[in-house]
């Protein structure tokens, strides 16, 4: 049950460690493209607000230029519309680097996460490997048990037949055995025989 837990939670770490990395690149990416389009929005910026001060200065300028002031503030203007233009894709480039950079940090929390589920995979790995211990001790334990109670029983046989083949001996024995009682010979000699 651990072992199928612990290479599920493998396979989840293998897959989120190529999420993470997925995600890590784009996020690099995402900020390079923030930082370029940031750049280029003060740039526009900057520009918008040269034209408008120039359309600004070519409305004061008026009366006898007013025929080349309205040409001028024409182009003026258009050239204004596609800067507001440009700056509005930016923006929304910069939104979207932004997005990006959201991403990153959920990156950088899925790389926590991972962290925290590497640390789990190692305890349940250091859990598994004690209860395997544990498992091989008891079984040990239990072997020798049943080894000595094996042993014990063996003897307990050896004992009760040692008792009943004494107790057959004995008496056995008793059957065979006879007293006599017998006087003690004494021979006298009387005529010179030895």
């Amino acid at each position: 049950e651990l072992e199928k837990q612990h290479e599920q939670v493998l396979a989840s770490l293998q897959s989120s460690r190529a999420d993470a990395k997925k995600a890590a690149a784009e996020a690099q990416e995402a900020r390079g493209r923030a930082e370029r389009a940031e750049r280029e929005a003060k740039d526009l910026t900057g520009k918008v607000g040269a034209l408008e001060k120039r359309l600004a200065d070519a409305e004061a300028l008026g009366g006898a230029q007013a025929k080349d002031g309205e040409k001028f503030a024409q182009r003026l203007t258009q050239e204004n519309s596609t800067l507001r233009d440009e700056l509005a894709a930016l923006k929304a480039s910069l939104e979207e680097a932004r997005g990006h950079a959201a991403a990153a940090a959920e990156v950088n929390s899925m790389k926590l996460a991972l962290a925290e589920a590497r640390s789990d995979v190692k305890a349940s790995a250091e859990k598994l490997r004690l209860l395997r211990e544990e498992k091989a001790a008891a079984l040990k334990a239990l072997e020798e048990e049943r080894s000595a109670k094996a042993e014990g029983l063996r003897l307990s046989e050896d004992r009760a037949k040692f008792k009943e083949d004494a107790r057959k001996a004995l008496e056995e024995a008793n059957r065979h055995i006879r007293l006599m009682v017998t006087a003690p010979k004494v021979a006298i000699n009387l005529g010179g025989h030895d």
